[in-house]
């Protein structure tokens, strides 16, 4: 049993983080948590091993208040070839971790417990930061072994937040930068689903457990559709979604693109950008985009552009 569920009608496995931590974190050893990494990354073959014996093992040890081994998270795998962990990580921690901060809160003082939450909350905030960088750093390492790893630290720092106290722990969500978020996004990509579509990560992100849980899924459609050759700027699923309605098929004619910094400076200044056909002195057809005046009339309709679901990333208007 695992702490996170698993969608049941899918049949994309679940995401095994190779087991390839070398040194084994010690709670009562010399060096504390900040100084660990060091020792670690001296003693093991790779940067992904150094992480995981730090972050990973370090964070649920310390939170856990005991060391712990290496095969407790593997379980049955660790007799394979290649053992790995379960990215939901194993049900058994979950609950030990809950039992042991629920016993601490009623046998502790509220001054003792909460000096103890205070210095979990301290590594839990280090381990979060640097966790947050490397996952940055990640993208130019071409590592899928560290990536993978560092994708179950943050659904490790979501259980111990949520356990410890999820409204006073500040919870990563994803980012289209990490490259943790990256690979969940190449997982639902190959399942199937339109790169287009999953620039919602961009306005909307979530907690990583919700997106692991969202990306094994085919996506709902009703006909069978081929998004391999989408990118993130425009969905070309077919001819028909992607030319809008008022284009004709003998259309060659050149696209007006909207003056994007125009827009963004006049929002970022807390106004309405309005977008105006106007001529040019040579006769050229512009669109300039002005800020809205109480005195300014205009016409608002939705997906202007587009007039399809697939429209111009780049809000153009055909010349004709």
């Amino acid at each position: 049993m695992s702490c996170f569920p698993y969608p049941r009608d899918t049949d994309v496995e679940a995401i095994r983080v190779p087991l390839i931590a070398r040194i084994k974190y010690s709670i009562t050893g010399q060096t504390d948590f900040s100084d660990f990494f060091k020792r670690a990354l001296d003693g093991s073959h790779s940067l992904a091993s150094a992480i995981q014996s730090w972050l990973f093992f370090g964070l649920a040890s310390e939170a856990l208040g005991r060391n712990i081994r290496h095969e407790e998270f593997a379980g049955a795998d660790l007799d394979e070839p290649h053992p790995s962990i379960d990215l939901r990580i194993p049900e058994w921690y979950w609950r030990e971790l809950k039992a042991r901060w629920d016993e601490l809160d009623d046998s502790l003082t509220a001054v003792e417990f909460e000096a103890k939450r205070t210095q979990l909350k301290k590594i839990y905030e280090s381990a979060q930061i640097v966790a947050i960088y490397i996952d940055l750093l990640a993208n130019s390492l071409d590592d899928n072994k560290l990536t993978e790893i560092l994708l179950s630290i943050h659904m490790l720092l979501y259980l111990v937040a949520y356990v410890l106290d999820s409204n006073t722990l500040k919870v990563t969500q994803t980012t289209t930068s990490s490259a943790s978020t990256k690979l969940l996004k190449r997982r639902m990509v190959k399942n199937g689903w339109c790169e287009k579509r999953l620039n919602f990560l961009d306005a909307s992100p979530m907690f990583y457990p919700a997106f692991y849980f969202l990306s094994p899924p085919k996506p709902p459609r009703i006909n069978a559709e081929d998004h391999s050759s989408c990118s993130s700027d425009r969905c070309l699923v077919t001819s028909k979604l992607f030319k809008p309605l008022h284009r004709t098929d003998g259309c060659l004619c050149e696209d007006v693109v909207v003056p994007v910094d125009r827009v963004y400076t006049i929002v970022a200044s807390g106004g309405i950008p309005l977008v105006r056909i106007t001529r040019s002195p040579l006769g050229k057809i512009e669109l300039e985009v002005v800020p809205y005046t109480p005195s300014s009339r205009f016409i608002a309709i939705s997906h202007v552009w587009g007039d399809q679901q697939f429209g111009s990333a780049q809000n153009c208007l055909h010349k004709c």
